[in-house]
């Protein structure tokens, strides 16, 4: 596999902000380039609710650090095109592991100043991880009043929902935030040793 990676994509993690009006936008938090094996499929169209929509047009395999989870608020760069990840899934060889997403092209186009990260923000991205002993649904930490931009299990993204106010319950691949108490709950029991990253600002 290591010999078929030839292909260089730029991984990109996005995160939310509100204008000074208030309105929803993206914040680039993170960027970084890899070496992947890109496979080009010629999709499949089908229709979804009268719209039509692409199921994948690439197939890119890459090496998985768990330090830097790729989920579905991340895009991929490659040979100009913005990729949507559609899916990920895991391949083990021996003792490595990889990553394997499928992506679909998006219709935004890509400048040399597109989603740059300001210095300040590269310093205040940071992560928190935990092990789970298994069993538990949620543990306490230290992050009052942050802003959380992804939660992994395992490299799998969960989505993440911020109790501000009203008790939230998650549910299957969700985990609550409250931002108050800096506790996580989870909607899935952990496992024996399942590892957790927390990525936030």
């Amino acid at each position: 596999m290591i010999g078929e990676l030839n292909s260089r994509i730029t991984i990109k993690t996005w995160g939310s902000e509100q204008d000074e009006t208030g309105a929803p936008g993206k914040l680039l938090v993170a960027s970084y380039n890899i070496w992947a094996k890109v496979e080009s499929r010629s999709g499949h169209l089908y229709l979804g609710q009268e719209q039509p929509l692409w199921n994948y047009d690439y197939k890119i395999t890459f090496r998985y650090e768990r330090s830097r989870p790729v989920a579905s608020n991340s895009t991929i760069d490659y040979d100009n095109k913005r990729l949507a990840i559609n899916s990920v899934s895991f391949e083990n060889e021996g003792k490595r592991f990889w990553s394997v997403v499928r992506c679909a092209t998006t219709d935004e186009t890509i400048s040399s100043t597109d989603g740059e990260i300001q210095p300040d923000l590269i310093r205040t991205l940071s992560t928190y991880s935990y092990t789970g002993t298994g069993g538990e649904i949620s543990f306490t930490t230290d992050l009052i009043n942050k802003k959380i931009i992804g939660a992994f299990k395992d490299g799998i993204g969960f989505e993440v929902l911020v109790e501000t106010g009203t008790v939230l319950t998650p549910v299957g691949k969700q985990v609550v935030y409250v931002q108050a108490t800096g506790i996580f709950k989870w909607g899935v029991a952990y496992t024996p040793n399942e590892y957790t990253l927390i990525q936030y600002i």
